[in-house]
């Protein structure tokens, strides 16, 4: 029979036989990272044993004799147990102690309910139109252990957009290392790899990114009229917004500007010691508008925002927040700890702000969204260093709450590459042990070569460990709409 087609509401029943003796022992009796093997007399292969369930387990066919071997877990000692193997006989296993003697004999089996962990370390979910996954010629999949020991490695098949990835063989540790490796079909483009070190073990990988959707947006370019003179002037569309200190920088205004059409522009003039504003509308279809600053004269709320010594604030807003475009209202900085910002009465959704700072070498950037515009840019109270400059080297060390370490690396000699390493907090893993990758690679790649360039540390409100790919600064930058604190430092 190659096929059995039940209705609804039917069972089957099959009989079957077997030739077949069973032989099982319990995971508890064996050393860790070892497999109890089966050697049939006069033969010279030894043959594994499988594993499920908390049992490892061998059928062998009725009539054959042989050895049994394991590494006895609490004594680490390698025994030895002869079999002669019946048809449709169980022999379980079990390991006791007596005088201080190991005692191998049969026991009844005793199927035990355990909590079985699942083979799967990772669900994969890719975006069926990623560009990179799909201008690859090549793409992989390798996880390892935290020595980094490969436990599997696969090549990416194009189209494929979820699947579960697990481990070859038995693998009870919570966390893992999970690589995803790109070679761009353009020869241009550098290989990539993408780390993700002693990740959750059941976690979902999901190369997505976390950016809101975009209004469609058209080619617009605003030409000032009637300006005499001005302090400062800022004008901005939904999705871009530009800046200038005197007449003579209008001529910025007018490239590289962009607005969803049927949305107004917004105007805001520093003149006199004074900020007025004023929203344009602006017809669908508009390629170019006179923007008449005679008419820029509503007067604005304003809000004094104190923080860290010599910040900058960008402040954007939304009349949708589930949409990414924004308008730029404020790009300012200040050398004391604190700074006005003037901002239109009308209402918006959400207030978005990108704070930034430095200190002793390192770059601070506190990212928050909300109803209002913050009265205050909070200081992120945390340092590192690094010690080691290599791919085979780096050491961080870090003071403070993240959520994640960023680590960016590229290549100095040899073939070309580019390497991002992720690392959750909660693993606290600072001396990665980085696998051979160069198969996967089509090169011999030298550890050494491989220099750091940047590390940062990132804490994100409401952090879910288990959902990755996690994302760079810049991924950040360029997606508002979290609540976020960053840390940055070019290493020398």
């Amino acid at each position: 029979i190659k096929s059995f087609a039940v209705e609804s509401k039917q069972a089957v029943s099959l009989t079957a036989t077997s030739t077949d003796g069973l032989i099982t022992i319990g995971q508890s009796f064996i050393q860790d990272k070892t497999r109890p093997e089966f050697k049939p007399d006069g033969s010279n292969v030894s043959y594994k044993m499988g594993f499920s369930n908390g049992f490892y387990y061998l059928y062998i066919k009725g009539g054959i004799t042989g050895s049994l071997s394991f590494a006895e877990k609490t004594s680490q000692q390698v025994v030895t147990k002869k079999l002669d193997i019946a048809t449709l006989k169980q022999y379980n296993i079990e390991v006791t102690k007596v005088n201080g003697v190991l005692q191998i004999n049969f026991a009844p089996f005793k199927y035990n309910q355990v909590v079985v962990n699942s083979s799967t370390l990772v669900t994969i979910n890719i975006d069926p139109i990623d560009y990179y996954f799909n201008h690859s010629a090549s793409a992989y999949f390798v996880a390892t252990d935290d020595a980094g020991k490969v436990l599997n490695a696969v090549k990416y098949v194009k189209g494929t957009t979820t699947f579960k990835f697990s481990a070859t063989e038995p693998y009870d540790k919570d966390r893992f290392n999970f690589y995803v490796i790109i070679n761009p079909d353009d020869p241009n483009s550098k290989p990539n790899v993408a780390g993700y070190l002693q990740v959750k073990k059941g976690s979902i990988y999901r190369d997505f990114g976390f950016g809101l959707p975009q209004d469609n947006l058209a080619p617009f370019a605003p030409h000032i009229k009637n300006f005499g003179t001005f302090d400062n002037l800022l004008i901005s569309t939904n999705a871009y917004g530009v800046i200038g200190q005197s007449p003579a920088d209008s001529v910025n205004f007018t490239p590289n500007l962009f607005i969803d059409n049927g949305s107004p522009l917004y105007v805001q003039m520093l003149k006199n010691n004074k900020y007025t504003y004023n929203f344009f509308d602006i017809p669908k279809g508009t390629l170019n508008f006179n923007v008449d600053l005679s008419k820029v004269t509503k007067t604005p709320l304003m809000k004094t925002v104190t923080g860290p010594a010599g910040f900058a604030l960008n402040v954007m807003a939304k009349k949708d927040k589930n949409i990414f475009n924004a308008y730029t209202l404020h790009l300012g900085s200040t050398q004391t700890g604190s700074m006005d910002v003037y901002y239109p009465k009308e209402s918006f959704q959400e207030y978005e702000t990108i704070a930034g700072y430095g200190t002793n070498l390192l770059s601070y950037e506190i990212l928050t969204s909300g109803p209002t515009i913050p009265d205050h840019v909070d200081t992120y109270d945390i340092a590192f260093t690094v010690t080691g400059k290599t791919l085979g080297t780096f050491v961080p060390s870090i003071t403070g709450d993240y959520s994640y370490y960023h680590a960016y690396f590229e290549n100095t000699a040899g073939p070309a590459l580019l390497v991002q390493l992720y690392s959750p907090s909660a693993a606290n893993y600072m001396h990665a042990k980085i696998p051979n990758l160069s198969k996967y690679l089509g090169a011999e790649i030298n550890l050494a070569d491989q220099k750091l360039t940047e590390f940062q540390l990132i804490q994100v409100k409401d952090f879910d460990e288990t959902k990755f790919k996690y994302f760079s600064a810049d991924d950040i930058r360029a997606a508002p709409g979290l609540n976020v604190k960053m840390v940055s430092g070019v290493i020398q």
